[in-house]
């Protein structure tokens, strides 16, 4: 009796804590993740082509010297705008002076010569009897027709003896900006060429020269064409942008386009012309250009943190409406304010993951949350 006590005591006990035991835990899965989501905006696109080019300025005069002296004056300020027929540089003018006076001398000379062979010219001819022959008329006209030949030759000396007295005195061929003077004030000048002492260059417009490529050329022709404008590529608006400008801030339009293609890099050299009234756009500068050529109507946009790229290419996340995530791989065109256009793989309607894209994986689910478009 006493042996069986203790074993009942301790089957109590087991089935005791037996009892107590809590149960097994099971496996619980997390919530899906949240997600915001957008559907694309839908606007009109303009398509524009890109380049990069360098301007220069409308009209480029380089002041020369034409006659040969010593430098005497420089009556300019370096960089400034001058008009035209501003005096500029002054040679020395008196031995071109003396070279006029010596020239008008010898026309007066010719001059007279030429009168008294006139006179005898009359004199003869209005004698009636034989005591002239026909040979003293003769000689006579011969004279004056020498003399007239000498006066003309005398008028031509004085004609370009003034010519280069005129030279000495150096005028703005065009209104423009100035350069610095390449030549000091007591140098000789033209002696043996023509001395090149600044240059003149007229920016009120200016043009900007880039290359369009075969491509691009194509694609521009073909737009005009499907939009039923004038086929011509001096229709088209051209943007302008200097390196640290924001956005194209200058307008102006397509001026010239070489005839053919350049076999040798398949590009087609191109001109634009701005209007500079500001002076801001000078000759020489780097500049970007933009050529709008083509609009897409109803265009789909997301914004550029919803792309994703790998190397099957640029692809979005798509919500569907059971919640599982797809991927889907697109085909993009050009960004405007944050924006990405989608040519192709992506729908009106469709429910782009634009936040908590890390959290997203391709079949699994999320929690999709409209985000207000901006």
């Amino acid at each position: 009796m006493r042996a069986t006590r203790p074993l009942f005591l301790a089957t109590l006990l087991a089935m005791s804590l037996l009892q107590s035991c809590p149960e097994p835990n099971k496996f619980v899965p997390p919530p899906p993740p949240k997600v915001g989501v957008q559907e694309p905006m839908v606007k009109d696109v303009t398509n524009f082509a890109e380049f990069t080019g360098n301007t220069e300025g409308m009209f480029r005069v380089e002041v020369r010297a034409r006659v040969r002296g010593f430098l005497q004056e420089i009556r300019y300020q370096p960089g400034s705008i001058v008009e035209k027929d501003a005096k500029l540089f002054l040679i020395d003018p008196r031995p071109f002076e003396a070279t006029l006076a010596g020239a008008e001398a010898e026309l007066a000379s010719r001059k007279a010569y030429q009168g008294l062979a006139q006179t005898n010219v009359d004199k003869l001819e209005s004698v009636t009897s034989g005591a002239v022959s026909e040979i003293q008329k003769i000689e006579a006209r011969a004279k004056r027709d020498i003399a007239t030949a000498a006066v003309q030759a005398a008028e031509a000396k004085v004609t370009q003896a003034r010519l280069d007295l005129a030279y000495t005195d150096i005028r703005a061929p065009i209104h423009g900006r100035i350069s610095r003077n390449l030549v000091d004030v007591g140098n000789l000048v033209g002696s043996g060429e023509s001395t090149l002492l600044a240059e003149i260059i007229n920016d009120d417009e200016i043009y900007a020269y880039f290359d369009i490529s075969e491509q691009v050329l194509l694609e521009a022709q073909t737009s005009i064409i499907e939009e039923d404008r004038q086929r011509e590529l001096q229709t088209m608006k051209v943007f302008l942008a200097r390196m640290t400008d924001t956005g194209y801030p200058f307008e102006g339009r397509m001026d010239y386009v070489d005839p053919r293609l350049s076999t040798a890099t398949g590009t087609l050299r191109a001109r634009a012309l701005f209007k500079n009234d500001d002076y801001v756009l000078f000759s020489g500068l780097f500049v970007k250009l933009r050529i709008p050529f083509k609009t897409t109507k109803d265009a789909l946009l997301v914004p550029n943190e919803a792309l994703s790229q790998d190397q099957q290419g640029r692809f979005l996340l798509l919500a569907g409406k059971d919640g599982v995530v797809e991927r889907r791989n697109v085909l993009v065109g050009i960004q405007e304010g944050g924006m990405t256009m989608i040519r192709s793989g992506l729908s009106k309607g469709d429910q782009v993951i634009v936040r908590g894209l890390q959290r997203a994986r391709p079949g699994g689910r999320v929690v999709a949350e409209p985000i207000q478009k901006n």
